[in-house]
């Protein structure tokens, strides 16, 4: 059922959103996305020419199977990975993938970001104004897990870091407010803005949105509430 759904969407879009640069009929469709509007963003695998220069002269093109996401007439590409892709409720496009020998990028609107070792995280606030992720510089993926190097967070475009750890990114509800946690000198901490609370052997923020600092923390072997 599932195929035969998306084999209906790639039809639909054949015929309502036809790019003269690029023919959906070698495509292999991996996932589609809807924008709060109604826009239709499609993962897919499919050949890109690669060419190869020696002094800026055309030595060798090759074909290679790389993924590419397109929205409208709009194709972004080719990437080897894309970890995770979609709308904000604003209706922007973001896409979080791997780009060959280069690395890891955010896509905003057709605008990247990057290069990094890896991108763990991408969050935005309820209305698509604020958005940010966290990345690694200097680390290397070995299977799954991500070993070394320094961890940075950016919120519109702004870094905070390095730090040794970074995780749990989030956006309060009704303002553009973000917390997230971090690791640094042996210790775990709270960012809250331009606030920083120190010095938790371990902290557990929560899972949704907040319109407060609120959060549980461990010092020793005893667990406290922030604010208590």
């Amino acid at each position: 059922m599932k195929n035969f759904f998306i084999s209906f969407l790639l039809v639909f879009v054949l015929v309502s959103c036809r790019n003269g640069d690029f023919e959906f009929k070698n495509a292999d469709v991996v996932d589609v996305k809807f924008s709060p509007n109604g826009n239709l963003a499609l993962l897919y695998f499919s050949n890109e020419v690669v060419n190869v220069y020696s002094f800026s002269k055309l030595v060798k093109s090759f074909n290679r199977l790389s993924m590419f996401v397109s929205l409208g007439t709009n194709v972004y590409g080719g990437y080897y990975r894309v970890l995770d892709f979609g709308f904000m409720n604003n209706g922007k496009l973001y896409i979080i993938a791997n780009k060959p020998t280069l690395g890891w990028v955010v896509n905003i609107e057709g605008k990247e970001f990057g290069y990094y070792s890896f991108i763990s995280e991408f969050s935005h606030s309820k209305n698509g104004n604020a958005y940010g992720y966290i990345y690694n510089v200097g680390g290397e993926l070995v299977g799954t897990n991500l070993v070394g190097g320094k961890y940075y967070v950016n919120v519109n475009g702004f870094d905070y870091g390095p730090y040794d750890y970074a995780s749990d990114l989030i956006f309060s509800e009704k303002e553009n407010n973000f917390c997230f946690i971090f690791k640094k000198d042996g210790k775990v901490n709270v960012k809250f803005g331009d606030y920083d609370y120190t010095g938790y052997d371990q902290v557990i923020l929560p899972k949704n949105t907040f319109d407060q600092i609120t959060f549980i923390y461990k010092l020793n072997k005893n667990w406290f509430v922030f604010p208590s």
